[in-house]
């Protein structure tokens, strides 16, 4: 799985490169996993307070079997179907087909996959925005695998840029034989830290 995600990053960064080339524009309580029974606290540190952007952002590599443009008014929509991938923020995201709207987001549908990390987050439909770095992940049931740990939620957004997992609406957590519930919280895929919040 590694050795293929490194092949998609290679792929995606020449032909990302190529696209933009000929194209001019940009396609856009805490618990450790190891140890879920770790510590749990009432309210989370928010970490995004205060961050900084880079000055110069970076474009979004994508790529699919086939792709089309269809204009609608004034604007060009892009459509990509097939094994879509896309790179961005050292994230990848996986789909069966995909749609950009514009320079700055895009929607992708069939068999969701983002990795950053050792995290995987699993969806039906996901949108993407590349200026917040955003991803929202839609499902009848979001299913979020770092290790041997599995979490399951409804609503879930996911921060390339911050490389940090929110959720709401309720969220279930399985780790061998240690399991947890809450209604929301936030998940860092570098650190592997759960914040926990309400009902845990």
């Amino acid at each position: 799985m590694r050795q293929k995600i490194i092949t998609i990053i290679l792929v995606l960064t020449i032909v990302g490169t190529l696209f933009y080339a000929a194209s001019g524009r940009v396609a856009t309580r805490y618990v450790d996993m190891s140890k879920l029974d770790a510590e749990v606290v009432a309210e989370p540190a928010p970490q995004n307070q205060n961050r900084t952007k880079p000055a110069e952002r970076r474009m979004v590599d994508m790529i699919a079997d086939d792709s089309y443009l269809i204009d609608k008014g004034d604007s060009t929509i892009f459509i990509l179907v097939g094994n879509f991938a896309a790179h961005h923020n050292g994230a990848v995201i996986l789909a069966d087909s995909a749609v950009r709207y514009s320079n700055q987001s895009f929607e992708c549908f069939g068999d969701v996959l983002i990795n950053q990390n050792t995290t995987y987050v699993y969806g039906d439909r996901a949108e993407y925005n590349h200026n917040s770095g955003v991803a929202t992940i839609y499902s009848d049931l979001v299913k979020v695998v770092d290790g041997d740990a599995v979490m399951y939620t409804y609503h879930c957004t996911f921060d390339t840029d911050r490389e940090v997992g929110e959720f709401h609406g309720g969220c279930y957590v399985d780790k061998g034989e240690s399991h947890m519930e809450s209604e929301r919280g936030y998940y860092n895929t570098k650190t592997h830290d759960l914040i926990a919040v309400d009902r845990v």
